[in-house]
């Protein structure tokens, strides 16, 4: 007997046609034993689904676009499998289509057995 968890764990990965890759701050020792922080991609080329979610005068609605022209103001979300600890304010770039965009991730993932949800926000490198 298959568990409905891993048939639902299967179904979600078979929607996974992005990739990203996840950055953090790690914390490394310089020659002259001070400490910096440095940015390391922590993960590469995880398979996931982005999907975009906005509002509408009539109610909310799920909008899959191909492209990222337009997507300041909606709810963007991150699935993928649950092996991966992606921790909160984490840069993530994700390749969707050949299209490369950056994102930071606004909190911790929401887990579940088949899979998790990370909100993501456009990274800004202004802010």
């Amino acid at each position: 007997m298959v568990n409905i968890n891993s048939r639902v764990k299967a179904a979600l990965e078979s929607l996974y046609h992005d990739t990203c890759t996840v950055y953090e701050y790690v914390e490394t020792e310089e020659e002259n034993h001070s400490t910096v922080f440095e940015e390391m991609a922590v993960y590469e080329d995880i398979p996931c689904r982005l999907s975009y979610e906005s509002s509408s005068a009539t109610g909310q609605g799920y909008s899959n676009q191909t492209e990222y022209a337009d997507i300041k103001g909606k709810i963007i979300k991150l699935f993928l499998d649950t092996s991966y600890d992606i921790k909160a304010g984490s840069k993530i770039y994700v390749c969707r289509l050949g299209k490369k965009t950056y994102f930071k991730s606004s909190g911790e993932a929401a887990r579940y057995p088949s899979h998790q949800e990370i909100m993501l926000e456009l990274y800004d490198e202004e802010a």
